[in-house]
């Protein structure tokens, strides 16, 4: 028997990890995978794309989010 999960849409916000240990230590994905872009959305300054999953994220960490 084979077991699967398909998620439709998930959201997170995770603090003092960079957004490379994100993607390739919590969601598992090669950061080769990902094209980086240099605009975000919702104060976020850049976010790196797979497709339809998006990590955004501040260069400063003290900037406002």
């Amino acid at each position: 028997m084979f077991n699967s999960v398909k998620i439709d849409y998930f959201a997170v916000t995770v603090k003092d990890v960079t957004p490379e240990y994100v993607i390739e230590k919590l969601l598992l994905i090669p950061l080769t995978n990902f094209t980086l872009n240099e605009w975000g959305v919702n104060k976020y300054q850049r976010h790196y794309a797979c497709s339809e999953i998006k990590v955004y994220f501040n260069l400063d960490p003290n900037s406002s989010m």
